[in-house]
């Protein structure tokens, strides 16, 4: 005779897997944990690399994306400050700069206060339907800190245009 409750292992586990490696709560807030895994490091060098793809999505905006909007949230109150750097690829890539910021910075300066860094925004080198944005996350603290990074595309109106985010490094 077979065990009824046999058949549903697999299944429970791919539920529990699929659950921890979650890292997007929605569109555009990304939950992350700056922590000690196999491949990262604790403390001050620990860092966190998201692209963020801003493209045309007719159900937000018609118009053109023309920057990226982000702040981030130190989610813990373990010691230490969060940062997040939002870099523009255009501009290191093109190595034309049109007068603009190449990387802006948010710090969220207390822990555990449910308070985010000022929002900040970095502009496109042109208003462009598709650009993409490298955002770095990095703390301070020799410790485990958990964030809230809200990062969307707008355009010039701020307006949500077409926002993607993807975790490149996981520390």
């Amino acid at each position: 005779m077979r065990n009824s409750s046999s058949k549903h292992l697999p299944i429970a586990g791919l539920l529990l897997a699929s659950a921890g490696l979650a890292t997007t709560a929605s569109a555009h807030e990304i939950i992350g944990s700056l922590s000690n895994g196999v491949l990262s490091q604790t403390g001050a060098g620990a860092t966190d690399v998201y692209t963020v793809s801003c493209y045309n999505d007719p159900t937000l905006s018609s118009n053109p994306t023309d920057h990226l909007y982000f702040q981030v949230r130190d989610a813990s109150s373990a010691g230490g400050q969060i940062s997040a750097t939002a870099i523009n690829n255009a501009i290191i890539a093109n190595q034309v700069t049109n007068n603009l910021r190449t990387a802006v910075t948010a710090t969220d300066l207390v822990g555990g206060d449910n308070s985010a860094s000022a929002v900040k925004t970095l502009k496109a080198p042109v208003p462009a339907q598709d650009v993409t944005f490298t955002v770095v996350v990095h703390h301070t603290a020799a410790a485990t800190d958990n964030y809230v990074l809200t990062a969307h595309c707008e355009d010039a109106g701020n307006n949500h245009t077409g926002t993607d985010s993807l975790q490149l490094q996981n520390q």
